[in-house]
């Protein structure tokens, strides 16, 4: 409830709340001309933008990191304050996917009322994504700042929009990590898709906690 009441003050009176509405717009402008299929892409890449957008401005600004010392003083761990911090960027990544979702369905040929299913199945699977992309992004702008976190949302965004010969190439080197790609296939029910979301979403909050323990030990 505490990391909710940070998500929401942000949301309102940050720039969070505009660059969520960027995110979803773009991404529904994006994906609006692919059919139904596209409709689980869409979430993901909403979800992952969002959530990665809630770790920057909820952990990776200097005083939210300067506060953390702070934090760390009350009856709380590290493994407490990385678990909160995670669960409240991905409600801004379940957000963003659901609000790209409800937004870009009637867009989307072949999506209709009848087919609720299929959009809580792309919901459900634009919000694991979203869990993954903040258990990269967490550890990492507690390291870096939020510079880890505008350099993982530009990789996040180009997987959506490069070819697939180029696609292709890129997830040579960097398909361990994160992707859109790989995470289109959680709406079907695919048993890697979900091993990898689920290993980058708790080693993500493992992650955030040692680095937490090392950083203000």
């Amino acid at each position: 409830m505490a990391e909710w009441q940070l998500v929401r003050r942000r949301v309102t009176r940050t720039r969070l709340g505009l660059w969520l509405v960027c995110v979803v717009a773009g991404a529904v402008a994006l994906h609006s001309r692919g059919g139904a299929a596209v409709l689980p892409r869409l979430a993901v890449c909403a979800g992952m933008l969002g959530a990665v957008l809630g770790v920057a401005f909820g952990a990776g600004g200097e005083v939210d990191r300067a506060a953390l010392a702070l934090t760390l003083t009350h009856p709380t761990t590290p493994a407490a304050v990385a678990l909160g911090r995670w669960l409240a960027a991905v409600t801004v990544g379940v957000a963003a996917a659901i609000a790209a979702v409800v937004i870009g369905a009637p867009l989307v040929a072949g999506v209709t009322p009848a087919s609720a299913l299929a959009l809580l199945r792309a919901i459900l699977g634009g919000g694991a994504a979203g869990g993954a992309a903040a258990g990269l992004a967490l550890p990492g702008v507690w390291l870096g700042g939020n510079a880890v976190a505008g350099v993982l949302f530009i990789y996040i965004g180009l997987t959506s929009v490069l070819s697939p010969g180029e696609l292709a190439a890129l997830r040579a080197g960097l398909g361990w990590l994160p992707n859109v790609s790989t995470y289109a296939g959680l709406e079907s029910a695919g048993l890697v898709p979900w091993l990898h979301v689920t290993a980058w979403s708790l080693g993500g909050i493992v992650m955030a906690a040692l680095t937490l323990r090392r950083v203000h030990r």
